[in-house]
């Protein structure tokens, strides 16, 4: 029975094994990549707009300043824009890291819950196997405890019957 043991042991640990290559296998490094990617692409573009947006403001504020008076309000609106863009790029950073962060929490869960449901198929497995091997025993168990009950029966009967036979018998004598 110990190589058995070494057996089911080997062939458990193979299957926590594949569920987790399972779940890890599920989680597509490269869309995720991509996806990562491509929302810093436009986080660099709308920042760069905004920046050129800002420079835009700020060239004809400047045009208008040599002919006109100084604006006040352009050189805040364009210096307003730029600031815009600088929170643009950290508020994307951040929103990327959440994301992550969210995709690895839910692949821990879902590799969680894989290695329980494996681990509960595999005790009501070993389980059955435990009451499979011990169901001779106890039909054997079960058949003697009929036996004694009967041969219990039995002797009551011959116990009474004797009672009786000795209460006749000293009725004759």
């Amino acid at each position: 029975k110990i190589g058995s043991f070494h057996y089911d042991r080997k062939r458990l640990i193979e299957g926590i094994g594949e569920q987790a290559k399972q779940v890890i296998q599920g989680y597509d490094k490269e869309k995720e990549a991509h996806q990562l990617a491509s929302g810093v692409q436009n986080a660099i573009a709308a920042a760069a707009v905004l920046e050129v947006g800002a420079i835009g403001v700020g060239a004809l504020v400047t045009a208008l300043a040599t002919t006109v008076a100084v604006d006040v309000t352009g050189i805040i609106l364009a210096g307003l824009i730029a600031a815009l863009g600088l929170f643009v790029l950290p508020a994307r950073r951040r929103l990327a890291k959440d994301e992550i962060h969210k995709k690895v929490e839910e692949m821990r869960l879902q590799l969680t819950g894989s290695l329980r449901s494996y681990f509960t198929q595999e005790i009501d497995r070993s389980i059955q196997n435990i009451r499979q091997t011990i169901a001779p025993y106890t039909r054997f168990i079960q058949s003697e405890n009929e036996a004694i009950g009967k041969n219990q029966n039995l002797l009551t009967e011959i116990k009474i019957k004797l009672q009786g036979l000795e209460d006749k018998l000293e009725n004759i004598l």
